[in-house]
């Protein structure tokens, strides 16, 4: 006991001895800095010799304090170099230095600088000038002292000059600095600063060129920090005075740590004076005891890698970062890699150099982390010569690489077979597939792009690109490959042209070729012309304009050469044809018509195009837009000389054809087209069956299906013919997809095909191009055909396409391409042409089965792919087939049967045809087969070619043998039973099919058209028609056409004035072919014109003029003698008046009226004018016209013998119409009359609804109310008007708000809101320019606009005038109007408040500069949502840093808003307990701190605080649902102010009863066991207590019988 009690004893003494030590003697120093400050005093100089040679802060003190030789120089004038400029250095201690600025012209102190002095006093008036600029108020200091001013009685200090105010009159560029000599970026943790006495005086009672301060006045000192580089850390100020009674007189601390680490320190002077010459106060001020924080050594104990595994391919770069713990460690990272080769790391980003593998490591202290480093080859490689070059990927399937200018580029792919490889153009330039494969720098120069603004990467200056696209056709995968050809600038030495002469006319151009050497300059070249008016030159490009001689010089750098050009006069257009004379179209349908003028070289080649019935079909530049049903004719007329050709254009409608049980029944050319367009209009899935032949001459076809609406049908042509089937297509656009044929595209599906079948098709299938084409198939019948039976079906159609469209698309005379399709006896006996993929019969067969074809027609072609069957085969069967058509090609890969075989086989086969190859020796080139798959009883004529398999994969595996022209003609025997004899040669003796027709039947003749029109086709009355040129051809029973020439024409001689066509026949058939017959030009001295044909109103006296001309220089006539005729059922006789003149008129008949003038020498002036007046009665066309007429000139001359005068236009129609006036106001447009019955239209004058409202429209018909429907678009309409229409209505400018905001917007009054339309002025007054710059910006409808500005009544008025011009209003305006202080940065305080304040980095609030870019940073967690807000305006951040703009910047205070919300990283759902009727309670848990004094919600619910399922921050939530995702639950997670709804407690008390029994047990019991449907019944804290067990059975839920069993066992314990 007694121990006991000493043991007490002693441990209460030591308790009694803590209590009074210092808790700072008990506390550990957990300062992460140490200070160290600089003094000034003697005792503390750590350097050597100074500037002025001593070794001590005294002997850097100038004496006399202004114009002592160490502040100003020997001279007083400043030094004018930095080494002998005042400077000083605070060495081995805190490493601060100073050296004067060099301003106006010198290191001088009155251009600014921090001098050491240690002058004090505490007489301000004595001492209170600029002679004493170095000295500090001390109070109670009599005199001058130079001991104990400095702070806390020291004797040395640093006393400060300098500052720019942006004045004019001020021209310091540098502010005083001290900065840390030894480069390295410290925290300036504070210093003393106060007031020197010269600044004292004049705050108190001013001087000469400055006033006292007042109430409203100020001065601070500004120091802004700025890092290594030179960038702004931040800035802080102090006032020295504000106001007479804030003036510092005494040492004041000032924190510079706000700062953050610098490297320097600048400090300026500004305030409120200004004199007129800028600030007007002494820029002093005194500092002494510079505190700098010296980082203690704090050691790495772990760091991690934000990556532990990178896969990276040759030439990727990737970015790891390093996590240190602690964060304030002062280590430093050192990143290393263990095979630079592979991947190299420099400061955490890491380059795959080659494939392999490497480990970077990540090295700080003692501590290290590593990231696994796998680098993948690149797919790409690219070698020129021995050197491989670095390949680099740039994207998605996208490589680079470097190459000099000038060398050759060998590429390779790896795990390629066959290489597909195509430039920009779609051009393929790899035509043998090879791999690898090299370009020469030729080649490569045609691969270069003139447009580089979309490639990966930033070319240099002189660079080339060469792009091309390369395809492994195995895979499927392509890739982009840029080479940059790189090269040095090489000037150009000369320039040659290919002409230096050239002679054009008028609108003709030339094309002139410069070469440049040397040939790999880099000088661009230019084109210019001496005179643009004479003639223009682009990119070589001559254009002649007017006769003149001017001078094209091609300049290239310092080089150039030059062109003479003459232009002579022009060359006369001598006549025009079209393409077409016939064409019939179906409405909305167009075709094109192209116009030759001649001779070719004629200078003026413009013409125009008309319609005759525009309603019918509009022509514009040759394209023709079918309207309605009706016939019109469209006229080409030259422009030099008048000449003209035309067309007659047939619309004719579409009829739907009669439709038995389900299958349309097609019987005429017009239910063909029905079909057409109602396939492509969506319903893809119909059948069809033909009636009877169908012709389908002069309509240009438009393929059943397309690219978008497939035909997915049954089309059975039940063995009839379909004839003279014409596309004729030429595309309008670059990059179209092309399918044409008489079926566009087909697919049924992979259970249910499409089927074609017993039909044969005859005509022509032609497409060309100016434009570079993207895709397509086209072919006789089939263009693109997918999971497609075809039987039966013969193609008798010429197929062709042009160099840009057979480049891109599979050309074929049957088919284009077939995916997965059946063709059985079927045949082709059309040619073919194009470029590359071409087959006689088809391009390709993929998938697919062919029995029983064949093909007749030619095959012509200039690249790869080329077969007199098909060019490609993929996975096809093809037996039973032959070819008679003859096959060439420039290219290989060619075959009489197939071009290229993949995976295919081909049996029981023949060629008969030729294949003829430009380029000899190529490896595949075959009789039979190109390159070859599997082939077994192939036989080709001998002498077709060099050998029958070109290549094979196997050749034991393909076999194709030689047959003579005897032996050929006996193979069907050993070709199967497929094949039978040629007894009747239909097929020159050679095997033919055994559904082909054995005998030679004779084709009855169906019709006839004509192909070609004659070369002339206008004619005046009494010549007979001319039918040289005219091509007329037979069309037969079988669809075969032919030329004929013993046809008679019907009605061709005499002609007559007004004839439209003359009929052609042949046999008992007809066709049409258009003329134009005008009346025969006769010789005569008079002439006779009717005006043109006019409408005019029912019930209107109408005067038809007769204008009477003489063809010399009459000028009198003595008799006329005239018949003129109308229409009596709508017109009346009237009058006729013949000016000066005796007339004799007789009207006694109806409908005629002859009339008869005598004089002598009447005047007839430039024209003799007689009225016809007549009077209309009805409405409709009624005609006035003049059936003779005699004229003469003779003095004794009888109006019966005068001889007759030509009539030129001889007649006038008039359309009569009843009409009713229209009113309109000036706010609607339309005409001013409108037909009797009929709807009239008009519109707004302005149709932009935007800015105008259109209200009140109103209308009436004989003043009485109609109906005035408004369309929407602007129009509105009145129905059925029966009487005079007069329309009403308003029209309201829009007027749109006006807002002001900025410091400044109280100088600025505006209107609420001004109208559209009208120029809107404002101002700003009571400006005061004198002190502050203003700055106005404006946006409308939330786009920057700039007002007229007029600023010329400032001096006078303190005011600007703005303008907003009335059609920019279009919109909400806003206007800011700030005011800055002249060479006063103001400064704005922004607050940050939300539930995501605290993670703003820098503190709260943080200043800001008024009107510049606000830039703070949000250290987002992975766990939460961050929405950061201006006001409504929500700030879209890059890695947590936001920007506020300037503009929006203001004056004073501004609130930024940052809330947080959870993430879905971090919350967790658990299934709780199974309930009843399919609900559960589940749990839902966040695992992440909400912050400070927060706590997380769950639907506006607080959540409750658990140790169970995460660390001490977790929540819990109990939810009662049939299900919950994570993001349902996150969406309903938010973070609030306040504490958590509770702490679980795990303790068994489950009904919080205080003890824990079996009632707490048998609680747990009826919780799993869903007793409980609700919290309402038992809380949700009770349910979350019950998850007592740590073990969860497999398959239950977490609240189970384990936890009642956990209760009983915490009872037993008891």
């Amino acid at each position: 006991m007694k121990k006991k009690t000493q043991l007490l004893s002693l441990l209460l003494v030591l308790t009694m001895l803590l209590a009074f030590v210092p808790a700072s003697a008990q506390a550990v120093d957990e300062t992460p800095y140490d200070l160290r400050v600089l003094t000034f005093e003697d005792a503390d100089y750590k350097g050597g010799a100074n500037f002025a040679g001593g070794s001590d802060w005294t002997s850097l003190i100038d004496d006399p304090q202004y114009g002592g030789k160490l502040l100003y120089g020997s001279d007083g004038a400043g030094v004018t170099t930095e080494s002998e400029a005042y400077k000083w250095t605070d060495e081995n201690n805190t490493m601060l230095s100073h050296v004067f600025p060099f301003n106006y012209n010198a290191y001088c102190y009155w251009g600014g600088g921090h001098a050491i002095s240690n002058y004090g006093t505490g007489d301000i008036a004595d001492y209170g000038g600029f002679q004493t600029q170095l000295t500090v108020y001390k109070k109670g200091v009599s005199g001058l002292t130079r001991t104990g001013t400095g702070h806390n009685g020291s004797n040395n200090f640093a006393v400060h000059y300098g500052y720019i105010d942006g004045s004019a009159y001020n021209k310091t560029e540098v502010l005083p600095a001290f900065s840390f000599t030894d480069g390295v970026e410290r925290v300036v943790d504070h210093m003393y600063i106060t007031n020197t006495t010269y600044a004292l005086n004049c705050y108190i009672d001013g001087n000469g060129l400055t006033a006292k301060i007042g109430d409203d006045d100020w001065v601070k000192v500004v120091a802004i920090g700025y890092d290594a580089n030179g960038e702004k850390t931040g800035e802080t100020g102090i006032y020295l005075c504000k106001g007479p009674d804030n003036i510092v007189m005494d040492w004041t601390k000032w924190d510079l740590s706000v700062l953050g680490k610098v490297r320097k320190v600048a400090f300026n002077v500004t305030g409120s004076s200004d004199n007129g010459y800028g600030f007007s106060q002494p820029a002093y001020f005194a500092y002494d005891d510079v505190a700098v924080r010296f980082e203690k050594p704090v050691s790495a104990t772990g760091i991690k890698i934000s990556s532990s595994k990178l896969e990276l391919s040759v030439g990727e770069t990737a970015s790891l970062t390093a996590t240190l713990i602690p964060a304030n460690t002062t280590e430093a990272v050192v990143w290393t890699s263990s095979n630079d080769n592979v991947a190299a790391v420099e400061n955490g980003t890491v380059t795959a150099k080659k494939a392999g593998s490497a480990t970077i490591r990540a090295t700080c202290g003692s501590v290290k982390a590593e990231c696994a480093v796998t680098v993948t080859a690149l797919p790409i490689a690219v070698s020129t010569g021995d050197t491989a070059a670095v390949v680099s990927k740039r994207g998605e399937m996208q490589y680079y690489a470097a190459l000099p200018y000038g060398s050759t580029a060998t590429i390779e792919v790896a795990d390629a077979a066959f290489l597909l490889v195509s430039d920009a153009s779609s051009n393929y330039i790899n035509g043998e597939g090879a791999n690898p494969f090299t370009l020469t720098a030729a080649q490569l120069e045609n691969l270069f792009l003139t447009d580089v603004s979309s490639v990966p990467f930033a070319p240099a200056k002189y660079s080339k690109i060469a792009y091309m696209s390369i395809m492994n056709a195995a895979e499927g995968s392509t890739y982009d490959l840029y080479l940059e050809m790189t090269r040095e600038a090489v000037a150009a030495t000369g320039v040659m042209l290919d002409k230096n002469v050239l002679t054009l006319k008028p609108n003709e151009t030339a094309k002139l070729t410069a070469s440049v050497s040397p040939e790999n300059t880099t000088d661009s070249l230019e084109w210019k012309t001496s005179d643009a008016s004479i003639a223009t030159v682009k990119d070589g490009a001559v254009t002649a304009l007017k006769t003149g001689t001017a001078t094209i010089t091609a300049v290239c750098g310092s080089a150039k050469a030059e062109c003479a050009v003459t232009v002579e006069a022009s060359t006369p257009v001598d006549g025009v044809e079209l393409s077409k004379n016939t064409i019939t179209l179906f409405p909305d349908e167009t075709a094109e018509l192209t116009a030759s003028v001649s001779p070719a070289n004629a200078t003026d080649k413009s013409i125009t195009w008309e319609s005759e019935n525009a309603d019918v079909a509009s022509v514009k530049n040759g394209i023709i837009t079918a309207r309605k049903a009706g016939e019109t004719i469209i006229t080409v007329k030259t422009t030099d000389g008048g000449f003209t050709a035309k067309c007659r254009v047939t619309v004719k409608t579409a009829v739907e054809p009669k439709l038995e049980s389900g299958i349309y029944q097609i019987g005429t050319p017009e239910e063909l087209v029905w079909f057409a367009k109602k396939v492509n209009g969506g319903e893809n899935a119909l059948s069809a069956v033909l009636t009877s032949d169908i012709d389908l001459s002069e309509i240009n076809w438009t393929p059943i299906g397309g690219n978008t609406v497939k035909f997915g049908g049954t089309f059975d042509g039940a063995g009839h013919v379909i004839r003279n089937l014409s596309v004729d297509y030429a595309t309008k656009a670059s990059g179209e997809r092309v399918y044409l044929g008489l079926f566009g595209c087909v697919e049924g599906t992979k259970d249910a095909h499409a089927v074609i079948k017993n039909f044969t098709v005859s005509g022509s299938v032609t497409v060309k191009s100016d434009y570079s084409v993207y895709s397509g198939n086209i072919a006789g019948v089939v263009a693109d055909g997918k999971h497609l039976d075809l039987s039966g079906v013969v193609s008798r159609v010429a197929v062709n396409a042009d160099e840009n469209t057979g480049k891109a698309c599979g050309v074929g005379g049957f088919a284009g391409v077939m995916v997965d399709c059946t063709v059985t006896d079927c045949g082709n006996e059309g040619n073919v042409s194009g470029v590359k993929d071409i087959g006689g019969f088809c391009y390709e067969l993929y998938a697919g089965t062919m029995t029983g074809c064949y093909n007749t027609g030619s095959v012509t072609a200039a690249g790869t792919y080329v077969g007199g069957i098909m060019g490609y085969a993929k996975n096809a069967t093809i037996q039973n087939v032959y070819n008679r058509g003859a096959v060439s090609t420039t290219k290989n890969m060619v075959g009489g049967l197939v071009g290229v075989m993949d995976a295919s086989t081909v049996t029981n086969a023949y060629t008969a045809g030729t294949v003829a190859v430009v380029e000899t020796g190529g490896p595949a080139v075959g009789a039979a087969i190109g390159w070859a798959g599997k082939v077994s009883n192939v036989y080709y004529l001998e002498g077709t070619a060099e050998k029958g398999i070109g290549r094979a994969d196997d050749t034991s595996a393909a076999t194709a043998e030689a047959k003579t022209a005897d032996q050929m003609q006996a193979l069907q025997g050993v070709l199967g039973g497929y094949f039978k004899a040629d007894t009747n040669a239909v097929n020159g003796g050679y095997p033919v099919l055994q559904w082909q027709p054995g005998d030679v039947v004779e084709a009855t003749l169906t019709g006839i058209h004509i192909a070609k029109a004659p070369t002339r086709t206008e004619y005046t009355e009494g010549e007979s028609f001319d039918a040289a040129g005219m091509v007329v051809m037979a069309v037969y029973s079988d669809g075969n056409e032919k030329e004929i020439s013993d046809y008679t024409i019907e009605n061709g001689e005499a002609l007559t004035a007004g004839m439209t066509s003359v009929t052609v026949k042949y046999g008992d058939f007809t066709a049409e072919q258009p003329v134009t017959v005008t009346k025969k030009d006769v010789k005569a001295e008079y002439t006779l014109t009717m005006p043109a044909d006019k409408t005019v109103n029912a019930g209107e006296a109408v005067a038809v003029p007769v204008t009477l001309s003489h063809t010399g220089d009459e000028t009198t006539f003595h008799a006329a003698d005239m018949v003129f005729t109308y229409n009596t059922d709508k017109l009346t006789y009237v009058s006729v008046d013949v000016p000066d003149s005796n007339c004799s008129v007789d009207a006694a008949t109806a409908g005629k009226v002859h009339v008869q003038a005598y004089g002598e020498a009447k005047n007839l002036g430039e024209a003799f004018t007689l009225n016809f007046t007549v009077k209309t009665t009805a409405t409709g066309a009624a005609t006035v016209a003049v059936t003779s007429a005699k004229i003469d000139k003779s003095a004794n001359a009888v109006a019966k013998d005068a001889p007759e005068a030509q009539l030129l236009d001889a007649e006038t129609v008039l359309t009569i119409k009843a009409t009713h006036s229209v009113t309109l106001p000036n706010i609607f447009e339309g005409e001013t009359t409108v037909e009797d019955g009929a709807d009239y239209t008009f519109s707004k004058t302005d149709k932009d609804e935007s800015h105008y409202e259109y209200t009140d429209v109103k209308a009436t018909v004989d003043g009485k109310d109609v109906e005035v429907v408004d369309n929407r678009d602007g129009t509105y309409t009145v129905k059925n008007v029966t009487g005079d229409l007069t329309v009403t209505g308003k029209r309201t400018a829009k007027k749109y708000p006006i807002t002001v905001d900025g410091n400044a917007k109280s100088c600025i009054s505006v209107a609420d809101d001004v109208p559209y339309g009208e120029d809107y002025g404002f101002m700003a007054d009571n400006l005061e320019t004198d002190k502050y710059d203003y700055t106005l910006t404006m946006t409308i409808n939330g786009k920057p606009y700039t007002p007229e500005f007029d600023d010329s009544y400032v001096s006078f008025m303190n005011t600007y005038f703005y303008t907003i011009k009335g059609d920019a209003i279009t919109g909400n305006i806003h206007i800011t109007f700030t005011q800055t202080k002249k060479g006063v940065a103001e400064t704005t305080t922004v607050n940050f408040t939300g539930s995501g304040a605290a993670d703003v980095t820098g503190g709260n609030p943080q200043t800001a500069t008024t009107g510049a870019d606000f830039t703070f940073t949000v250290k987002e967690d992975a766990k939460y949502n961050y929405t950061v807000k201006l006001g409504n305006e929500v700030l879209t951040g890059t890695n947590g840093s936001y920007t506020i703009p300037g503009t929006k910047v203001v004056s004073g205070t501004i609130t930024v808003t940052v809330e947080k919300t959870v993430s879905t990283q971090g919350v967790k759902v658990q299934k709780y307990v199974k309930l009843e009727n399919q609900q559960s309670v589940w749990l839902v848990t966040v695992e992440a701190d909400p912050g400070a004094n927060n706590v997380y919600t769950y639907s506006g619910e607080r959540m409750f605080k658990t140790t169970k399922y995460g660390t001490n921050g977790t929540y819990a939530y109990l939810v009662i649902a049939p299900t919950l995702s994570v993001e349902d639950a996150a969406a309903q997670l938010s973070i609030t102010a306040g504490e958590a709804a509770g702490t679980v407690s795990y303790g068994g008390d489950v009904n919080g009863s205080g003890v824990v029994d079996i009632n707490d047990a048998q609680l747990v019991y009826d919780m799993y066991n869903a007793h409980y449907a609700s919290f309402s019944d038992v809380a949700m804290y009770k349910f979350l207590c019950a998850d007592i067990a740590d073990d969860t059975p497999e398959g239950s839920t977490l609240l189970n019988v384990s936890d009642a069993v956990a209760v009983i066992s915490k009872i037993n314990q008891q």
